[in-house]
């Protein structure tokens, strides 16, 4: 974990960095990838005037986040002395790569250490504009890896002015060769998605093939050597280049944009993938009303084309490979699946809910495909769902029950169906489409819409026009006025139960983090966004009036179901985590005691104490062992009210019966050997799951019940603290705790 969070860091100088691009003139130009973020403090020009900024203003979510949230860290400090440490560099590191601009890159390897005896090493860095934080954000790293048992070569902690850097196998000169701002090839792909970002996430697959190219090489192995070059050309790999994707305030909104940089002619899976304008007659397949709205592009036939071809290229017989499988499908469902099942099948797939259809929620979604051959791909999907049954059919013990089949006429419409519990995937051909959904009821409303279409929703006809972008491929819609009333409900109670976590730990959390419904109402417009193609490459870009907008478009139930779900998860996990740390601590009392019986015998020629009583009395009295030592926290017990006030000898003759462990007294020597037991816990704590055990060379093990049982079985232990028999040899696993 140390060692995790010290490699994933940045080397840097010092100077202002540039808005769009935070940090990335501190960053070495050869970085094959670069993550950052602008800082709270600093979430773009646009946020004074943004949705969220308003919100904010009326809320206590910044209380919550700048307030709350290092009390709570600092709380559970505080609880686990052991995860103080931790607590304490997550709240100032944390917190600063919160506040300021953060950036991460990976530059990467250095192969030139594999010959000095070392292997091959990663470049990489996080770097931290911390401001007034950076040198405090220093020194606790530094102190960090002062306590690390290993610290890597080439890992280095710098702090400089304001900013404070962790990198690994970055050299000095490494910057002095150009940094990424200043790389063509980054500032280029960047105004494809232009904007004042306050994240970025860039990729440069040109670097990263010349990187794997160049491990293949390295490491020398011929199978390697002639399987790369084939999957990479058949693939068309070189053919990506480079990936960006943003997100920041744009108006009064929040936008995230992406591009990929495919240019034209794209190849093989790139080119099945690419997809085709949508029209406007699937558009006008959706109602006006529709809560959430989806669309996409893809040649499933097509598809199958170019990982055949890609197969046969990488090797001889992946073509036959890739038509065995297609043959042993195409003979099970009794039809050829490429040319039969999938071609028939248009390009261009839709889904919706609407209130006119089948409901808000994902229980009414409708799924539209504009097949090619209608005919065809009604008659090669029925025979692919009866393969489907008879599959499951065949599956099912002594076929007790049977899924089936069947069909329903509502009107003059048709309607295939599975016979199944709760829902009932159903689907019909009509009008020149497919119509499926998980009820007949709503695959029969669908085929009978022909009201307003989602083209004169004033939304979806906003957010196009925003877009700016024709020729769409695909797209997904929601709007929030139909949905955000119920799902807020749900909101308020992910909120409370993340404070509410606090409250139980004693860190009262800030009222109202979530505003009031009435100050979020007036900015429920839609989340959207679109995607498009072009012959530099693909192209998206999404909208929601601020960030998290997307969770209030989804289906009510299921928010709920997810705050059940997290919750009936988080309790048992803080009470499973709480009792780990009880554990790692009643081994570290264990161990204590170890030691403290080890300086016992170097003042008793080489003797153990022969009772526990004279034990606890030397341990408090001589070695002012904490009196703490001898109760476990996962125990019922607890210290006197006046244990403090006790002599030695008056805590010794408590602690002789109500002590958490149990001492074998009385038959061992400095001469133990790892097979003998000379502490262990009493076996009702810890939810009688298990107790930790201290041998005879100082190693403490936590051993599950029965495996406990078993081993002090075979060193005959009796009742608790009294002088057992001589133990009977036998081997001993260790497994650790």
């Amino acid at each position: 974990m140390q060692r995790l969070l010290i490699c994933l860091t940045i080397l840097f100088a010092g100077s202002t960095p540039v808005l769009a691009q935070p940090l990335a003139d501190r960053v070495p130009g050869d970085a094959i990838v670069y993550i950052a973020w602008r800082g709270a403090n600093d979430p773009g020009a646009a946020y004074g005037s943004s949705r969220l900024k308003q919100i904010v203003d009326q809320s206590n979510l910044s209380l919550a986040m700048n307030d709350f949230l290092p009390r709570a860290l600092k709380r559970i400090g505080m609880i686990d002395k052991q995860a103080n440490e931790a607590m304490d560099l997550v709240n100032s590191f944390g917190g600063a790569m919160w506040k300021y601009p953060t950036a991460f890159y990976f530059a990467g390897i250095d192969f030139s250490t594999t010959g000095a005896g070392g292997g091959p090493m990663p470049r990489m860095g996080l770097i931290c504009q911390a401001g007034a934080q950076a040198k405090d954000v220093q020194e606790k790293l530094e102190a960090l890896l002062a306590k690390a048992p290993e610290v890597p070569p080439g890992l280095e902690v710098i702090q400089q002015g304001d900013l404070v850097s962790v990198t690994f196998g970055i050299k000095p000169e490494d910057l002095s060769k150009g940094t990424l701002a200043a790389q063509s090839e980054f500032t280029a792909t960047l105004k494809n998605v232009g904007g004042d970002p306050s994240i970025i996430v860039y990729a440069d697959f040109q670097k990263l093939w010349t990187l794997v190219d160049d491990i293949v090489e390295l490491t020398n192995n011929a199978e390697g050597k002639d399987k790369w070059p084939k999957v990479r050309d058949a693939l068309a790999l070189t053919n990506l280049r480079r990936l960006i994707m943003t997100a920041g305030f744009e108006g009064s909104d929040w936008t995230s944009q992406a591009f990929v940089e495919i240019p034209s002619p794209r190849k093989g899976i790139f080119a099945a993938l690419e997809g085709k304008p949508m029209s406007d007659e699937m558009l006008k397949q959706i109602p006006a009303d529709a809560a959430m709205a989806f669309g996409g592009s893809i040649d499933l036939a097509g598809l199958i084309d170019a990982i055949r071809t890609a197969a046969g290229e990488i090797d001889p017989e992946g073509a036959q490979n890739v038509d065995k499988v297609i043959g042993l499908a195409s003979m099970y469902i009794g039809r050829n699946l490429q040319t039969e099942v999938l071609a028939p099948l248009g390009d261009h797939w839709i889904g919706y809910t609407s209130p006119s259809v089948a409901g808000r929620g994902l229980l009414g979604l409708v799924v539209m495909n504009k097949p090619d051959d209608a005919k065809k791909a009604e008659q090669g999907f029925m025979s692919s769902m009866l393969a489907l049954t008879n599959s499951i059919n065949g599956a099912i013990p002594e076929r007790k029950v049977q899924i089936r089949l069947e069909k329903i006429k509502s009107g003059d419409v048709g309607v295939n169906y599975l016979a199944v519990p709760l829902i009932t995937p159903a689907w019909t051909f009509r009008n020149g489409f497919m119509y499926a959904g998980l009820y007949p009821q709503s695959v029969v409303s669908a085929t009978q819409f022909s009201g307003k279409s989602l083209l004169e929703n004033e939304q979806f006809a906003a957010m196009r026009k925003r877009m700016g972008a024709t020729n769409i491929t695909g797209f997904h819609f929601a709007d929030l006025r139909s949905s955000s009333d119920e799902i807020y409900q749900g909101m308020l109670m992910l909120s409370r139960l993340a404070m509410g976590v606090g409250d139980l730990f004693g860190v009262k959390a800030p009222e109202m983090v979530i505003p009031q419904y009435g100050v979020l109402k007036p900015h429920m417009t839609y989340v959207g966004g679109v995607s498009w193609t072009d012959d530099t490459g693909y192209h998206s870009k999404d909208v929601s009036p601020f960030p998290g907008a997307a969770m209030m478009s989804g289906d009510p139930s299921v928010l709920v179901g997810v705050v059940a779900l997290q919750t009936s998860v988080l309790l048992p996990s803080l009470n499973r985590a709480r009792e780990m740390a009880n554990r790692v601590k009643c081994a570290s009392d264990e161990s204590q005691l170890g030691q403290a019986l080890l300086l016992y015998a170097n003042d008793h020629k080489g003797k153990y104490p022969d009772t526990y009583e004279a034990f606890i009395e030397y341990a408090v009295g001589e070695l002012e062992v904490a009196h703490e030592v001898f109760i476990c926290p996962s125990s019922n017990a607890q210290l006197p009210q006046t244990f403090k006030a006790m002599t030695p000898q008056e805590f010794a003759a408590w602690a002789k019966d109500n002590s958490s462990y149990v001492y074998l007294a009385g038959r061992k020597t400095t001469n133990a050997n790892a097979e003998d037991i000379l502490i262990y816990e009493k076996m009702e704590n810890h939810d009688h799951d298990g107790i930790n055990i201290l041998y005879g060379d100082g190693y403490v093990e936590f051993q599950m019940r029965e495996s406990a049982e078993q081993e002090l079985n075979r060193v005959g232990a009796g009742e608790p603290n009294q002088p057992a028999p001589p133990p009977a040899p036998a081997p001993r696993r260790k497994g650790g705790l």
